[in-house]
């Protein structure tokens, strides 16, 4: 597998990364890359108060191959910006991760 650069919109609750479960309210995005061998966290982006313009900013700036969302996030808008779209059950960050890793 070659590297894959993933987006993940989250909130922060104490020191875990969960998926947020709103793209339209995100206050943080986690850029990730995914090997072989696992996952790095490259780096954490403020969302502000944005909603969509936000996500759209960070997708068009860092330009991931992937963004996990939470299976019940609305991602109609996320669709039309020609990113690959995950929909992860899991909540939090770390296992969303590993699950995306088994299915690429």
């Amino acid at each position: 597998m070659a590297r894959v650069k993933v987006l993940v919109p989250v909130v922060r609750v104490n020191d875990s990364l969960l998926l947020a479960p709103s793209l339209e309210k995100c206050p943080l995005f986690a850029l990730y890359e995914l090997e072989r061998s696992g996952f790095r966290l490259i780096e954490i982006i403020a969302g502000g108060d944005e909603g969509f313009s936000a996500l759209r900013e960070v997708v068009e700036s860092k330009q991931p191959d992937v963004v996990v969302v939470l299976g019940t996030a609305r991602s109609d808008k996320l669709e039309g910006l020609g990113v690959r779209i995950y929909r992860s059950r899991e909540l939090e960050v770390e296992n969303a991760l590993k699950e995306l890793g088994g299915a690429l």
